[in-house]
């Protein structure tokens, strides 16, 4: 006590050095705060928590690296708290605090229950990356109100989400505007979804802690939620009790009505829109049912085995994959002309990873979008080696 009055009776003795203090501390302690702030934001910093090398609860950090999102370097705040100031920092106070006391005070096994409750009950899920953080980024209209009724940025940035603006942001990473634009190969009304009250995390539960590249809804999901809302049970019934439980909700066998893919693949039009003329193949006109056997049903032409023409569309797949990675890490350096080409490029992996078949519904039409991709990877990686 004696040293604090001390101290005091000193400045008030001396108000300028008090002054001169007050000016050179106040604004290493905002600077520092703030450096603070966004290191603990930093997905090294989560690592430390989040630390197991598997693509399970507790290996967050191992899963999303993993993901597309590492590779558009996407963070963990970007997803996990609202866009704003205000939520950013609101979040790192509650949750902050919130996760040092799970930290600190729980067991392993209490730490990765925790961690599962959140991966298995809708509810906490949307609430750990709510829906707004997802369509911020992927879509035009959400992303200007929040925008022009939010405080996004003050002076410094916290974090990567403060700089996305569409559709400038969309049309440079060739993404869709999920509420407005068609999808390539497959029919998902995501604005009929989210009108209903459907979170995104409902549907894509593995994104971006799937541990790989893209993590595709599981058909069972959109089963067992379009099931739940024709007989009213079940936790999405409860959930999504705004909307009529019958509404037009598409027969579980009625394939073609999302998978367009498929049917574009056996009619061989699939790519007439981005500069291929169509290809014919084997199973032109063919219905699903002509060789499935139900939705999971077993295919009765190949019955599952892995075939040469399967190992060869994989592995073609994969080295696709290792140049796109390349491109992806480099785009922004792209020259401008060469902007089409790289959407264009994405929309060729489009087509061939949401096919389904290793190529096996139209192998003539798979092996001329291949032969696509790579001439067109070529010349991007042509273009950033310059």
């Amino acid at each position: 006590m004696k040293i604090i009055k001390k101290g005091v009776m000193f400045f008030l003795k001396r108000p300028l050095i008090l002054l001169i203090t007050i000016a050179i501390s106040l604004p290493l302690i905002m600077f520092g705060s703030v450096k603070m702030l966004h290191y603990s934001s930093t997905p090294e910093f989560c690592q430390t928590c989040h630390a197991r090398d598997v693509n399970e609860v507790g290996g967050e950090y191992f899963s999303w690296a993993h993901n597309i999102h590492y590779f558009a370097e996407v963070e963990c705040m970007d997803c996990h708290a609202r866009p704003g100031i205000f939520h950013y920092l609101t979040t790192k106070a509650l949750t902050g605090a919130r996760d040092v006391f799970v930290e600190t005070v729980y067991t392993e096994q209490a730490k990765l229950d925790t961690l599962r409750a959140v991966a298995v009950d809708p509810m906490k899920a949307a609430k750990a990356v709510p829906t707004e953080t997802c369509l911020f980024c992927h879509s035009d209209s959400v992303n200007e109100q929040i925008r022009d009724t939010r405080i996004i940025k003050l002076f410094v940035s916290l974090r990567g989400q403060e700089d996305v603006v569409n559709p400038e942001y969309r049309e440079e990473k060739g993404m869709a505007d999920i509420l407005v634009d068609d999808f390539i190969g497959i029919n998902v009304p995501h604005d009929t979804h989210i009108d209903a009250g459907v979170n995104c995390v409902d549907c894509h539960t593995q994104e971006p802690h799937g541990g790989s590249l893209f993590n595709p809804v599981e058909m069972n999901t959109c089963f067992s939620c379009h099931g739940d809302l024709r007989n009213n049970t079940g936790i999405y019934a409860f959930l999504l009790n705004n909307i009529d439980n019958t509404n037009n909700l598409p027969d579980n066998e009625d394939c073609t009505t999302c998978h367009t893919v498929q049917s574009q693949s056996l009619d061989g039009v699939l790519a007439v829109n981005f500069g291929i003329d169509k290809v014919a193949g084997d199973y032109e006109g063919f219905d699903c049912v002509d060789c499935h056997d139900g939705a999971f049903g077993e295919n009765y032409i190949t019955g599952g085995e892995i075939t040469s023409e399967k190992e060869m569309f994989e592995q073609r797949y994969d080295d696709l994959m290792d140049m796109w990675l390349e491109i992806y890490q480099g785009h922004l350096s792209l020259p401008y002309d060469q902007r089409d080409n790289f959407i264009l490029l994405k929309n060729y992996i489009k087509m061939l990873s949401r096919d389904g078949s290793s190529g096996y519904h139209n192998v003539a039409l798979y092996d001329t979008i291949f032969n696509k991709s790579f001439m067109v990877a070529h010349e991007l990686q042509e273009s950033l080696s310059k």
